[in-house]
């Protein structure tokens, strides 16, 4: 058998070892990860202020459509209402008021009964009802 040539097998040089390069490769991937859960982190924050802010405008449109609309309803802008357009409005007789019974709406009975007049009717003269 002939004798090996070790000159040539060795190498001249500094070695890199491979474990260190897995490491580095690990920990660049990991900072990349991070910044990028920040940036998305940035994004969700800004998108959820935006939405917080237009939930309190929406907060105060409604609050502001609820007094108007409670202006609307009051005793005093009815009546003022009814007086611009020459209206007349009465209370309804016990005879004219209608009471859905809560079992009867399956099967769309209706129910007259006095008993239930000053319920629907809002009216109570002398402990009486009319």
């Amino acid at each position: 058998m002939a004798r090996r040539n070790r000159k040539r097998a060795r190498r001249e040089g500094v070695a890199f070892p491979v474990p260190f390069v897995g490491i580095i490769v690990l920990v660049v991937s990991l900072g990349l990860v991070y910044v990028w859960l920040d940036c998305q982190c940035n994004a969700l924050g800004k998108a959820i202020k935006t939405l917080e802010i237009e939930q309190q405008d929406l907060q105060k449109k409604a609050g502001r459509a609820q007094f108007r609309w409670a202006q609307l309803k009051s005793p005093q802008n009815l009546d003022a209402v009814l007086a611009r357009y020459s209206m007349e409005m009465h209370v309804p007789q016990w005879n004219q008021v209608v009471k859905l019974d809560r079992p009867a709406l399956s099967d769309t009975r209706l129910v007259r009964s006095r008993s239930h007049v000053r319920a629907y009717a809002g009216i109570e003269r002398d402990g009486r009802d009319e």
